[in-house]
């Protein structure tokens, strides 16, 4: 019981800490349309841990964003796919698609 509940108290640790470091992550998204971009950019916020989505560069059919998120990379990354998106690093950035 003891051991249990250090192992408990252990993962709320990590879970407080995790939570409380904040990052940022360029990506790009290429979108269809006009409403493609808007509905995704309302189901990224809707992801648990993204705090905000800011828009660096629009062009046609394709946008250049930053993702400020409290936690790890590799949580927003699982986070994410639970919503159907994919984050993946090609060369500086990182590229969104939806799966």
């Amino acid at each position: 019981a003891e051991v249990k509940k250090s192992i408990e108290n252990r993962l709320k640790k990590q879970s407080i800490v995790e939570s409380s470091q904040k990052s940022e992550v360029e990506a790009m998204y290429n979108y269809l349309s006009m409403s493609d971009w808007v509905g995704v950019e309302n189901a990224l916020k809707e992801v648990k841990g993204i705090d905000n989505i800011k828009i660096i560069a629009m062009s046609s059919g394709k946008v250049q964003f930053k993702i400020s998120f409290s936690g790890t990379l590799d949580k927003l990354i699982e986070r994410m796919a639970e919503h159907f998106f994919s984050l993946q690093k090609q060369g500086e950035v990182y590229i969104l698609d939806k799966i």
